[in-house]
Formats: structure tokens, C-alpha cells, sequence
């Protein structure tokens, strides 16, 4: 997630344990804070992805899951790949496809 115009990035990390962290990197300031952390899956996370607000996370514990940053909120789970999640690109804030080692690639509506 980009700030350009306050010189503020927020870069997100996920672990093997599945939590995620977020941390606001202040270019002005010279600064590196925490901003926010979930635990989010079972599995280690093995993809994310962001787009303004929303940040994407997959795991080996097959499931998808859909955070609002701002509002510090998961917005829901996707569970349909049968293999651990591998690659997530969310296409605007409506749109986002997924790749898993089932072989299978989804592109999924996450509007609603």
C-alpha cells in the first residue's frame, strides 16, 4: 500500500506460523513503525497481495483471506483450492485470481 504523497509505505510480511504484520515505513521521518498484525491462517503463508486498502494472504492451509488495512477488519475466507496457496494477484479492489499446487487457477469477485 502507497502513500506517495506523504512519503508513507506500508509493507506487509507473512510468516511460516501464518501471522501477518504490517509496517509503516515514513520516508520523511525516517521511521519504521508497526501498524498492524494477524494472526490470519493455520499454515504459513505462502502469497499476498494489496491493492490501496485491501491485502490479500494465502496459505498451505488452502484458504484465501481478504483484510481491510484501514479498518484493521478481516472481510471473509475463500476456500476452494485443494493444495496450498501459491500466487495472488488482486486485480483492482473487485477483482483477484489465485494460482494453487492444485493446478488450478481462479479468478475470484471480492466486491460483495
Amino acid at each position: 500500500i502507497n502513500h506517495s504523497e506523504m512519503s508513507v509505505e506500508v509493507v506487509t510480511a507473512g510468516s511460516y506460523d501464518g501471522g501477518l504484520v504490517g509496517y509503516e515505513f515514513n520516508g520523511l521521518e525516517d521511521t519504521f513503525e508497526p501498524v498492524y498484525a494477524y494472526t490470519a491462517h493455520i499454515g504459513c503463508i505462502k502469497a499476498l497481495s494489496s491493492c490501496v486498502d485491501l491485502l490479500a494472504s494465502g496459505s498451505t492451509d488452502e484458504t484465501i483471506k481478504l483484510f481491510n488495512v484501514r479498518k484493521r477488519v478481516e472481510k471473509g475466507a475463500l476456500m476452494t483450492h485443494s493444495g496450498s496457496i501459491t500466487a495472488l494477484d488482486l486485480l483492482g479492489r473487485t477483482h483477484m485470481l489465485s494460482g494453487s499446487e492444485d493446478n488450478y487457477i481462479c479468478l475470484w469477485r471480492c466486491s460483495d
